[in-house]
């Protein structure tokens, strides 16, 4: 019996834009769907402005094996 592997690798780019009317405190988290953060791409002081930007790369592996 052989088996036969089957991969994919979908890579997903996010750019994040956003403006800041009042200098402050920021966070931007990332959330799964039952609410829990699980990455934070930014934490800290951010000066007012607009045109601020995070980016985000998501990558998946997906892996099945057929006998």
């Amino acid at each position: 019996m052989t088996s036969n592997l089957f991969r994919i690798i979908q890579i997903i780019y996010l750019f994040l834009k956003y403006d800041v009317d009042k200098a402050g405190d920021l966070k931007i988290s990332v959330y799964n769907i039952l609410g829990q953060e699980v990455a934070v791409l930014y934490s800290g002081y951010q000066t007012e402005g607009n045109n601020f930007s995070v980016e985000l790369t998501l990558i998946f592996f997906i892996l099945r094996i057929y006998f």
